[in-house]
């Protein structure tokens, strides 16, 4: 009887690590309206099915630019990592999703990593 209950930990474990939120960003309203949303939620639920990993939860950002910190949905994306302890990965289409400038890309993992301490970042383009 043990040995079930190891291995149902060790199962519940995998699936704990392969739970995902995804974040997606364009620039400007006028990408927001021309496809560009759909067509990186349909990469990153792509990737997702294509890995095993379930996607729990999708961040849209419309019309923030990439070399600003200052972003309402992704700050809403963070409490959520705080709040949801079982989620592991972060997908985007690109990581220029997250940002596009060196010093906002270092801001915004540190505060992904005080989010989550841990957190994959995982992107659908290699």
């Amino acid at each position: 009887m043990h040995n079930h209950s190891v291995l149902l930990c060790l199962l519940y474990r995998r699936l704990i690590r392969m739970i995902a939120v995804a974040y997606i960003r364009v620039s400007s309203p006028e990408q927001a309206t021309k496809g560009g949303p759909a067509r990186q939620q349909e990469a990153v639920q792509n990737y997702a099915d294509k890995n095993g990993i379930m996607l729990q939860t999708v961040f849209i950002e419309p019309g923030v630019s990439g070399a600003t910190e200052s972003r309402e949905i992704f700050g809403e994306m963070l409490v959520h990592l705080r709040q949801n302890d079982h989620v592991s990965i972060l997908l985007v289409e690109n990581m220029d999703r997250l940002a596009r400038d060196l010093m906002v890309s270092e801001a915004i993992f540190a505060r992904l990593q005080d989010a989550r301490p841990g957190l994959d970042r995982k992107s659908t383009r290699l």
